[in-house]
């Protein structure tokens, strides 16, 4: 997984939390997109974008953390 570009929502984080972030990113698959909170210095958020490079899809990520294609068919994540 490649980040592209990331949009913290908040620069003010308390201790013991992650930041929340809009976030562009690139997946070879669509198997290897992330779990909203998957990466241990933040969280993925509500628009963020993802493009799969193989199949050129786009998916984007619900405010139930899932990742949804243009067909609006949630992926299974890592």
């Amino acid at each position: 997984m490649i980040i592209k570009s990331k949009t913290f929502l908040s620069n003010t984080v308390k201790s013991g939390q992650k930041s929340r972030v809009i976030a562009e990113i690139y997946v070879d698959e669509a198997s290897e997109l992330p779990a909203y909170n998957s990466n241990p210095d933040f969280d993925f958020v509500q628009g963020s974008i993802a493009y799969v490079i193989k199949s050129g899809e786009f998916y984007v990520m619900g405010s139930d953390n899932q990742w949804y294609d243009t067909d609006g068919n949630s992926a299974e994540v890592i």
